[in-house]
C-alpha cells in the first residue's frame, strides 16, 4: 500500500477517535420518582366524576399547567374535566408561589467514563505516534494519549448544576367540604437554568395532584 494511502487511513481513524473522545456525555433524566413526591390529603371520587383545575401565580403559564394537570387526572384517574368550578364535583386550585434554587449538585464523572476516555486517548495517541515515528512513536503517543484522555475525564467533574424547586399552594374542594390549602414543594433533577428544569417541575406537581385522587388500591 502506498505511504500516502496508509497515512490517509490513519488520519481518518484519528478523526473518528477524536469525535468519540470529545463528544459530551448524555443528559440525565428528569423524572421525579413517585416515592419522593410530597403527599396531599387524599380525595375519594367515583370514576366518571368531574374536576376543574385552576392555576395562578408565577411561571409556568397558568393555562399550560392547568391543561397538564387536567390531562393527568383524566388519563390516570378516569375523571371528566369540567369547564367551570360550578359544573365540577371537585375543584383543584394551584397557586404557584415561587420557583427557586434549593441547592447545588456537583458533577462527578463515573469511573467507567474515565476508563473509556483513557482507553480512547491511548488509541488516539498510538495512532498519531505511529504516523509520526513508527513503533517508538506509537509507544510515546499511547502514553501521551492516555494522559490526555484522563485529563478530559477529570475536566468533566468540574462545575455544578442548580437544584430547582417549585413551591405551590394546593387547594382541593370536593363534596361540599371546606377547602384546605396545603403548601408543597417539588424538585427537579439538577439543571443550569430554570427553563431547563421547568418541564420536570410541572410534571412533578401534576403527579402530586394525581396521587391525591388515587384510591389506596392504586398506590
Amino acid at each position: 500500500m502506498p505511504v500516502h494511502v496508509s497515512r490517509l487511513s490513519g488520519l481518518l481513524r484519528l478523526l473518528a477517535l477524536c469525535l468519540v473522545l470529545f463528544l459530551p456525555a448524555g443528559c440525565a433524566g428528569t423524572q421525579q420518582s413517585d416515592a419522593s413526591l410530597p403527599r396531599l390529603p387524599s380525595v375519594s371520587l367515583p370514576e366518571g366524576s368531574s374536576v376543574h383545575v385552576a392555576v395562578t401565580g408565577q411561571d409556568p403559564p397558568a393555562s399550560d399547567m392547568a391543561s397538564l394537570v387536567s390531562a393527568y387526572l383524566q388519563s390516570e384517574c378516569s375523571l371528566r374535566i369540567a369547564d367551570s368550578p360550578r359544573d365540577a364535583d371537585a375543584v383543584v386550585r394551584l397557586h404557584i408561589r415561587d420557583i427557586f434554587v434549593s441547592g447545588t449538585s456537583r458533577r462527578i464523572a463515573e469511573p467507567g467514563a474515565a476508563f473509556s476516555r483513557g482507553a480512547v486517548g491511548t488509541m488516539l495517541g498510538a495512532t498519531v505516534g505511529s504516523l509520526a515515528g513508527g513503533r517508538s512513536g506509537a509507544l510515546w503517543g499511547a502514553v501521551g494519549g492516555a494522559a490526555l484522555g484522563l485529563g478530559v475525564a477529570a475536566s468533566e467533574t468540574g462545575g455544578s448544576n442548580n437544584i430547582w424547586a417549585m413551591k405551590t399552594d394546593v387547594e382541593i374542594t370536593s363534596g361540599g367540604k371546606p377547602a384546605t390549602s396545603t403548601e408543597i414543594v417539588v424538585q427537579a433533577q439538577p439543571a443550569k437554568r430554570k427553563e431547563d428544569a421547568l418541564p420536570a417541575l410541572e410534571d412533578a406537581l401534576a403527579q402530586a395532584v394525581v396521587r391525591a385522587f388515587r384510591s389506596p388500591r392504586h398506590e
